[in-house]
């Protein structure tokens, strides 16, 4: 039996029964009622031990979760939720699948979750004061186990499977992992990869919208749909969901629809339900003393229930906060949500030579554009991350109605020209309602750098996120 056979016979008898992610007050089982935040803290010793200690009569079945590369809450909450929730569901199964671990890890490097500031709040509030001992992206084991593009994986610690949260194409410098993906939980649009290996595809994402705000929703929508087949076959008493868990997943879905705000559109119905079932099914009493003090709603002083407009304004601020981004680096803005895309292409490692970035920056464009050597960096980050094209995307809230505007920098093979012209006459991109600002170009101009071309646009659409600008630019550079 080969390697990927072995895999895939582990994987046949893992865990796929119903969950305990819930509290019960009928469960004999310590371990069921770990929560959120313990599960959390624990699981970087667990699995350091797991590898350490392998059991040599049962091999270990290791389940590596993550998010996008842009490493944003949603991502990042997504897949530390959909980590535990597995987590609780092996517990349910036979001892067979005792050595089946789901491992979240951060899609991004350890140095970097301080600019996340929206999720450091988050996980403070979900009970995660030392957001250190998660599991990052570029800790020396995820670097063994995952291996680079010029060595193997690491088979020794036993099988493994992928689950991509909040993107469906593994990232170009794990590409050598690609046969390894199983499930992809998203919200943008589908790029067709990993059609072979993927047992689970869940993408929302029709046309040119996305079908949920967040793919915290989705993970919602899993739990909901565990709970109807438990009460089914009645196999689970009357639980709440653990409040760790419900505060995080909800603060990230207010946050990604901007509470619902119909302004936005953002948000769906879908969105809507996954609150409603977080609000009427989380443990909320369980909450810590000073994040019950920040949210707790004014209308009802008996029972701990979240004000849903001070929780999204809490998590909001802590990310839009104008002084923190001002006070950023020209490099750091363009690197905290930062996403590279490779149009499709016939190479078998998944490479194009037309890579584009795109960064999301939350300040207005004007204050980017003045930050110390901004256009030197921007050339840098361009080298660095070996793209063509970079995209800024810059949002500001003005009256609680998204503002934006976007700045392309090209090298002298990037078609910026041509791109520009595209997303300004083409009718495929005429929803976003872009156009170009003269008078910057030909200022811009005199200050570039040689060879870049940059160009600056006004978008009359506020609803256009990168997930619809980013499969046009795909679009563009695929034809």
């Amino acid at each position: 039996m080969t390697k990927q056979q072995t895999s895939s016979a582990l994987r046949m008898s893992a865990c796929s029964n119903t969950s305990n992610f819930h509290s019960s007050t009928n469960t004999s089982s310590s371990t069921a009622e770990q929560s959120f935040s313990s599960y959390l803290t624990s699981i970087s010793s667990q699995v350091q031990k797991n590898l350490v200690e392998k059991n040599d009569t049962v091999e270990s079945f290791n389940n590596i979760i993550m998010g996008n590369e842009a490493g944003d809450a949603d991502s990042i909450i997504s897949s530390l939720a959909l980590a535990y929730v597995k987590s609780m569901e092996k517990k349910d199964a036979s001892d067979e699948c005792t050595n089946f671990t789901p491992i979240p890890v951060i899609s991004v490097n350890r140095d970097d979750m301080p600019l996340r500031r929206d999720v450091v709040q988050l996980l403070r509030m979900a009970g995660i004061d030392n957001y250190e001992e998660l599991i990052y992206l570029d800790d020396p084991w995820p670097l063994s186990i995952m291996g680079n593009a010029d060595t193997s994986p690491n088979e020794s610690s036993g099988g493994k499977s992928i689950s991509l949260v909040d993107h469906n194409k593994i990232r170009s410098n794990l590409w050598h992992l690609e046969q390894y993906v199983e499930e992809i939980f998203d919200h943008h649009q589908d790029e067709n990869f990993h059609l072979d290996s993927v047992k689970i595809r869940e993408v929302a994402f029709s046309g040119q919208k996305a079908l949920v705000g967040s793919t915290c929703t989705l993970i919602v929508e899993r739990m909901m749909k565990t709970r109807q087949s438990s009460a089914k076959s009645n196999t689970s008493d009357q639980y709440n969901l653990d409040a760790g868990l419900g505060i995080a997943l909800l603060g990230v879905i207010l946050l990604d629809t901007m509470n619902m705000n119909p302004e936005a559109s953002k948000g769906t119905e879908r969105d809507e339900s996954a609150i409603d079932y977080l609000m009427n099914n989380s443990d909320w009493e369980m909450l810590r003393i000073e994040t019950k003090e920040q949210i707790r709603s004014n209308r009802n002083n008996e029972l701990m229930v979240p004000d849903r407009a001070k929780l999204y304004e809490y998590i909001r601020d802590s990310k839009f906060d104008r002084t923190f981004w001002k006070e950023m680096s020209a490099r750091d803005a363009m690197r905290i949500d930062y996403k590279r895309f490779e149009p499709t292409s016939s190479s078998s490692d998944g490479k194009s030579n037309d890579a584009f970035g795109l960064s999301s920056v939350l300040l207005d464009l004007d204050d980017m554009l003045v930050k110390k050597d901004f256009l030197s960096t921007a050339v840098k980050f361009m080298n660095e991350f070996e793209v063509g094209t970079l995209g800024i995307m810059c949002m500001v809230i003005v009256d609680d109605r998204p503002q934006r505007e976007l700045l392309l920098i090209g090298d002298a093979s990037s078609e910026v020209e041509s791109l520009a012209t595209y997303l300004t006459s083409d009718n495929a991109a005429e929803f976003l309602d872009i156009s170009l600002v003269e008078d910057f170009t030909e200022t811009a101009q005199q200050d570039a750098v040689d060879g870049y071309t940059i160009k600056r646009f006004q978008q009359g659409n506020p609803k256009g996120s990168r997930k619809q600008l980013a499969p046009l630019i795909l679009s563009f550079f695929s034809s």
